[in-house]
Parts: C-alpha cells; sequence; structure tokens
C-alpha cells in the first residue's frame, strides 16, 4: 500500500504554515473588534475568513485532480487504445494464437485504464462524461448492453469504421469488442471459448474480423475525444473542475458533484456490478450471473479491482507525488483518524479482490460457490466504502450530498 506522509515534507510544510500566518493575521485584525459576549460565536468576516481558507485547499484539490491526475488518465488511456487498435489491424491480416493473445492482451490493457477512469465520470448530465458510455453503456442499464445475437447480425455486414461510430452504445465500445475476440460466437463463455475456437468463428467470418477492426478503431477515437474533452487545450473540462467555471457554479459546486459522483461510482459498484448478479439487494436473492459486467472475458473482478485503483488514485494522488493535493490531503486537515480509516478500507477491499484474483477465481463461479464471501468481503466493503464517502468524507469537507440512487440501507 503507498503511503504518504504530507507533515514530512518541508515544502508542503512551508505552504501550509503561510496559509496559517495569512489567517493569523487576519484574525488578529478582526478579533479586537470582537465583544466578551461574542466569543464563541462566528459571524460576519470571521465566517468569511474560514470559508476562504477552507476554498483555498479545495481549490488545489481540484486543481491538482483535474489536471495532475485525470488528464494524465485520460492520455493513458489514449495511449492504450492505439496499442489496441493496432493489435487488432494485426489480427485481422493473420488470425493465429499469438495474435490472438496480443489483442487480448491489449484489451484488457486498454479495459483496466479505462476502469480506473470511471471515477472522474461524475455525472452523465456533463458532456465530457457522454464518451465513457460511448465506450462502456454498462452503467446506464441493461438496455445499452450488447448482445450477442445483435452483435452477430451487425457483423454481417462487415461494418465500417465510420458506420461502428453511428451505431447504439448496444454495438460498440469494450463490451462488443470483448464478445467477439474471447467468446467463440456462441454468446456462453464457457470452457469451449479456447484460443483456437474463438480464431475458428473468426477466420471463417470476414464480416467478424472486420468488424473487429472497425470497434478497435472506434475505442481508439473515442479516447481520443475523451481526453480532447478533458484537456485544457480543446474542450477544457479539466479547466472547468479545477476554477469551478463553466459546466459548475463555483468551486463549492465542483466538489460537491466530484464527491457525489464518487458516491454514486460507488453504489453502481456495489449494488449494480455485485449486489443485482448476486442477489444481495432487495430487488430479490436469486443469482443472475449475466447481468454481471465483462461476462466473455470473465474479469468481472479484475473490473471492479480497477475501479477501486481509480478511487485510490484520486485519494492518495499519483505515485511518488510527495506533494500530492489528493483527497487525502484535504481529509488530513480536517481529521487524521479518518484519512487512515479510509486508507484502511481501500486496502483491505483491493486485497479482498486481488486475493480471488490470483486464486484464479472469477466473480461468476463466487456467485454461486462461494457467495458468503462475495457479500461479507466485496459487497459489504463496498458498500462501506460508499457510506464512508457518502457522510463522512462529505461530512468533513462541507460538502452537500445530491440526489442519488438508493438501495434501501
Amino acid at each position: 500500500m503507498r503511503t504518504l506522509e504530507y507533515t514530512d515534507i518541508s515544502e508542503a510544510r512551508t505552504k501550509l504554515a503561510r496559509k496559517i500566518k495569512i489567517f493569523v493575521l487576519s484574525l488578529s485584525i478582526v478579533l479586537p473588534g470582537i465583544r466578551c459576549e461574542d466569543l464563541g460565536k462566528i459571524t460576519g468576516t470571521e465566517t468569511l475568513l474560514i470559508a476562504l481558507f477552507a476554498n483555498a485547499s479545495t481549490a488545489e484539490f481540484l486543481n491538482y485532480t483535474a489536471n495532475q491526475v485525470a488528464v494524465p488518465q485520460f492520455s493513458k488511456l489514449l495511449v492504450a487504445t492505439n496499442q489496441l487498435k493496432t493489435s487488432a489491424t494485426a489480427y485481422q491480416t493473420t488470425q493465429d494464437a499469438t495474435t490472438l493473445a496480443d489483442l487480448q492482451t491489449n484489451w484488457l490493457a486498454a479495459r483496466r485504464i479505462f476502469k480506473q477512469s470511471e471515477i472522474f465520470y461524475i455525472n452523465r448530465s456533463y458532456l465530457a462524461s457522454n464518451y465513457f458510455h460511448r465506450l462502456d453503456g454498462y452503467i446506464l442499464g441493461e438496455t445499452n448492453r450488447p448482445v450477442a445475437s445483435d452483435l452477430n447480425t451487425a457483423a454481417t455486414a462487415s461494418p465500417s469504421t465510420s458506420t461502428v461510430d453511428s451505431y447504439p452504445l448496444t454495438r460498440k465500445g469494450f463490451a462488443a469488442l470483448e464478445y467477439f475476440i474471447f467468446d467463440n460466437g456462441d454468446g456462453v463463455h464457457d470452457a469451449t471459448d479456447t484460443i483456437a475456437n474463438i480464431n475458428t468463428a473468426n477466420t471463417g467470418s470476414a464480416g467478424r474480423r472486420a468488424y473487429i477492426v472497425s470497434l478497435a478503431n472506434v475505442i481508439q477515437l473515442d479516447a481520443q475525444r475523451l481526453y480532447n474533452a478533458w484537456n485544457t487545450a480543446s474542450g477544457n473540462f479539466a479547466g472547468e473542475l479545477a476554477t469551478g467555471t463553466g459546466s459548475f457554479g463555483g468551486i463549492k459546486d465542483a466538489v460537491d458533484s466530484f464527491i457525489n459522483g464518487i458516491v454514486q461510482l460507488e453504489y453502481v459498484n456495489q449494488d449494480v456490478r455485485v449486489g443485482v448478479p448476486a442477489g444481495l439487494t432487495l430487488t430479490g436473492t436469486t443469482q443472475f450471473p449475466a447481468k454481471l459486467e465483462s461476462i466473455y472475458s470473465d474479469t468481472s473482478y479484475q473490473d471492479l479491482l480497477s475501479s477501486v485503483e481509480g478511487f485510490e488514485l484520486v485519494y492518495y494522488g499519483n505515485t511518488g507525488d510527495n506533494d500530492a493535493r489528493s483527497l487525502s490531503y484535504l481529509v488530513q486537515f480536517q481529521s487524521r483518524t479518518l484519512d487512515a480509516r479510509i486508507k484502511t478500507k481501500i486496502a483491505a477491499l483491493k486485497a479482498a479482490i486481488q486475493g480471488r484474483i490470483n486464486a484464479s477465481s472469477t466473480l461468476k463461479a463466487d456467485l454461486t460457490g462461494n457467495l458468503s464471501f462475495v457479500n461479507t468481503e466485496v459487497y459489504q466493503r463496498f458498500r462501506d466504502l460508499r457510506t464512508t464517502t457518502a457522510t463522512e468524507i462529505i461530512g468533513i469537507l462541507g460538502a452537500n450530498a445530491l440526489p442519488s440512487n438508493a438501495d434501501g440501507d
């Protein structure tokens, strides 16, 4: 687990000391004018000073998160999807064990970065967030998820890149490409989905091969669009988030929106990605493996781990950045105890999921063979992380909890 001790950093201390000095000097001007009977009350100018002091910290957090974490992460996604595109082109030329394995590896690599980046989704109402849907419509509900029979139908037309670009969410993105490179064409993930059988299905269909290349091309295009939407040189959503302008009504609105976006993501992880498929929600106790994410590659655990890694990235900041103005940086100002608890929760959830991956276990298999683990170590830990974010983090930052999905707990 990464550990960042900001109090041991001289530069960070210097900046904090400078803020405190300004704050104290300001109080030295204000306090003499306060009457004895007003001591203990915070009104007027005092409130403004405290607000300004807190606002400076949240502004640093937003600027760091938007420009030093989010934009570089989308740049990594763009690089990964470029590699995916190149791999798909090579596979179109030669369908063998080597080229298919390479294509699968590049899909998994790009997928991991994409899932880590979901932490920046925030809300579907923002234009920049819509590019997430184009890459993967899972979070929008079952009607936006690809269906094998429909993908097979689309493949018969040997769709070009421009055609796939115009397709609905059910016919493009990571999930659509996943089907063609991890499934042998029958739409059921099982032991028959071997490299040899998948290659046989693709070699025997020019339409499938054309569709694979076009899907990879459009994934790269949408990754480019997502990066451009955030990049300060083009769409500049990062600049808007950093300063609370444009799409946001000020610094506080930007913080509210971002933190509530994290709460919503943990709700999706808890209930939509785990709870509903596992039968752990108020909707019923029946297991629905088909409702899992990444059903053709059977990598739902990897998806969940990557999502937690995204939360960790925002909470800690970039690896090795000893001056990170991360979410932990904000929480530490208010409560070191809470900061330590959150870090423990992140580490425990990661360890639980990583343990199943290391054991070559899948979430699909655990729904029936190890449901108690799924409940206590995955579902409940996501619930705990969501609750902590929705109550304690929002509480100490003074953010407003926005209307959200509810699962009755």
